[in-house]
């Protein structure tokens, strides 16, 4: 079975995210939420989708779902989310000490 398992800085980027949204807009900041979750399994059955960022880290791959980008890479058994953040942000300097 595929699975996807969610590191901490991911799950405080998911935190960040549905908390920034729902400040105007919760019903949103559900569906956000909810759009990240239904890629995650995605990602997991499929672990070569995306585009390979091997400049940011060991097998690191992305994949963007709207105005984020998730950040992942393929473990035993399905992907490790490693972060989800802002596609306006420079991915780089976020993953130089990694």
């Amino acid at each position: 079975m595929t699975r996807f398992r969610l590191s901490s800085l991911a799950k405080d980027d998911l935190a960040d995210i549905e908390g920034y949204v729902a400040e105007n807009n919760p019903p949103a900041a559900e569906r956000l939420i909810g759009s990240f979750f239904k890629r995650f399994h995605l990602l997991a059955r499929n672990p070569e989708m995306g585009e390979a960022r091997p400049d940011l880290g060991h097998e690191l791959r992305i994949f963007s779902v709207g105005n984020y980008v998730i950040v992942f890479r393929h473990v035993v058994g399905g992907v490790e989310i490693a972060r989800v953040i802002s596609g306006y942000r420079d991915l780089r300097s976020l993953f130089e000490d990694t």
